[in-house]
């Protein structure tokens, strides 16, 4: 069988992992095979939800430095996100967009 040169990544999303230990949860996951951490930042207003923000993304970077983290960002105004405090803290973000009428 030819192989199609399509590479699969895994990023498991740390937002069901045990926040009070979110440097350990976060680890477990890479030294069980993820290739990156997926981080879903919520501002309450985009979705229901409130996740965390850049602090805590900060703190785990400290503790854990040669990951790829991709940051999801489900904010209602991105404008307004401040990307100079989050782009030395991770490696990929992206704001979702839906149109509104």
């Amino acid at each position: 069988m030819a192989k199609s040169g399509v590479i699969c990544k895994i990023g498991p999303s740390v937002l069901n992992a045990d926040l009070a230990d979110l440097h350990y949860e976060s680890q477990r996951l890479l030294d069980s095979g993820a290739d990156y951490l997926h981080l879903d930042v919520m501002d309450g207003h985009f979705v229901p939800n409130i996740t965390f923000g850049h602090p805590v993304v900060k703190c785990l970077r400290k503790k854990i430095t040669d990951a790829f983290f991709e940051t999801h960002m489900m904010v209602v105004k991105p404008e307004q996100v401040n990307i100079v405090v989050y782009e030395h803290v991770t490696v990929c973000f992206y704001f979702e967009c839906n149109g509104v009428s």
